[in-house]
């Protein structure tokens, strides 16, 4: 079983994964490595499915959103 986040922690992906570019909505691929947000937990409190993520892309100047299982994502810093 994967580590539980809850909404703004600050996490990375370890895979790449799709996204959408909010100032456009044109699709994105997220690479791995990525650090964004957490702003949506899908699934049950104990045991999520996937995280709704927003990740700050440099190159387009925008976020981005993605939907992440959860398997994929990894601690950076635990929101307090």
């Amino acid at each position: 079983m994967s580590e539980i986040f809850r909404e703004l922690d600050y996490v990375y992906i370890i895979d790449s994964v799709p996204g959408l570019l909010t100032k456009d909505f044109t699709k994105f691929i997220v690479p791995s490595g990525t650090e964004g947000t957490i702003v949506l937990v899908y699934g049950k409190e104990e045991n999520p499915e996937a995280y709704e993520i927003e990740f700050f892309i440099e190159e387009h100047n925008c976020t981005a959103l993605a939907t992440v299982p959860a398997a994929l994502v990894m601690l950076k810093e635990k929101f307090v």
